[in-house]
């Protein structure tokens, strides 16, 4: 009876280790999928454009960007948190230009696992105004943010649509 109360206490506590744990597994798993990491800009965006990326991201007052962690990100999924702060928004655009550039298809699990790890490494490991000089540069969000400013002409032109 007492070997199977240790045995069963035993089993309970490496069941919760790994629940625990499993954000960082998944956290390494994600990363081990994106080949290299972004490259760091090294000469920056100008202050318009760093302003006009944040703007976009719909960011107030100076960039900032807080670094998130795995567990973090897991409580914002399990709770359906859909709407992330302009600073991890932006080091997702970074997260996605990157691993587009990659071009590999290993299916849905590993590209979502890889988005959301890339993202977290990016909010721990670069500045705001990294992330904000590297989405400038970025085709994909100049594509994004030339759209946005096309549909506000055109409604500025024609009025709001009913």
């Amino acid at each position: 009876m007492r070997t199977a109360l240790r045995l069963l206490l035993g089993l309970l506590c490496t069941l919760a280790l790994l629940v625990v744990s499993s954000p960082w597994w998944i956290y390494a798993w994600g990363l081990s999928r994106v080949e290299g990491r972004p490259e760091r800009p090294v000469v920056m965006a100008s202050a318009e454009d760093q302003a006009r990326v944040w703007k976009f991201a719909r960011g107030e007052g100076a960039p900032q960007v807080e670094s998130i962690n795995p567990y973090g990100a897991a409580i914002d999924f399990w709770r359906g948190d859909l709407r992330p702060p302009p600073g991890e928004r932006v080091a997702m655009w970074v997260a996605r230009s990157h691993l587009m550039d990659q071009q590999r298809s290993a299916g849905m699990l590993s590209w979502h696992g890889s988005y959301a790890a890339l993202t977290i490494w990016l909010t721990r490991n670069w500045t705001a105004e990294e992330l904000m000089t590297a989405a400038s540069r970025s085709p994909m969000v100049q594509r994004w943010m030339d759209e946005q400013a096309r549909r506000n002409r055109q409604s500025m032109e024609h009025g709001p649509a009913l």
